[in-house]
């Protein structure tokens, strides 16, 4: 019989926090600042010198929408390495840059392979697998017929909503 390992992710949460754990991963080891390289010996010693309250109090009073010139000396420095120092995150997945860095990629293959003329994709629904059935640890269901029995549909579609990561492995 076919165990499937993943069989207590199915709490509704599970997916946000599995999520918000690989992009603090990614965030740790694969954000890199850029800036230029005139810039540096200034930028370095503003770096030193910004304390995690500075950046604090600067983000309160601009959330409070509070003016430029109101800000201290130090919030005035963390907001000038806001404009010289970019932040690149194109791995870390779901961010902002790394939309831009995939759609790129899709702009080079145009480009070196010319404008597609046509699109072909076949994915198989989940709801109506009988493989995805017994990944979700329905033992009734014989793989060896060729139509299988299942239960009703709506029965299919509350497993698919419940255990989302049985979804993507079966995709």
């Amino acid at each position: 019989m076919l165990v499937w390992p993943f069989r207590n992710c199915s709490h509704n949460a599970f997916m946000f926090v599995a999520l918000n754990i690989i992009q603090q991963r990614a965030c740790h080891l694969q954000t890199h600042f850029t800036l230029k390289k005139e810039n540096f010996p200034s930028i370095t010693e503003k770096l030193i010198s910004v304390t995690p309250d500075a950046l604090l109090s600067t983000a309160h009073h601009l959330e409070h929408e509070g003016k430029y010139q109101e800000l201290s000396e130090e919030q005035k420095n963390a907001m000038d390495l806001l404009k010289q120092v970019n932040t690149v995150a194109a791995q870390v997945p779901g961010s902002q840059a790394s939309q831009i860095d995939i759609c790129n990629e899709i702009r080079n293959y145009f480009g070196y392979f010319g404008m597609p003329q046509l699109f072909f994709m076949a994915n198989p629904s989940a709801t109506h697998s009988p493989i995805f059935q017994v990944m979700c640890g329905d033992s009734n269901v014989d793989l060896t017929q060729q139509f299988p029995q299942l239960v009703p549909s709506c029965e299919r579609v509350i497993r698919l909503a419940k255990d989302p990561v049985a979804a993507a492995d079966f995709f």
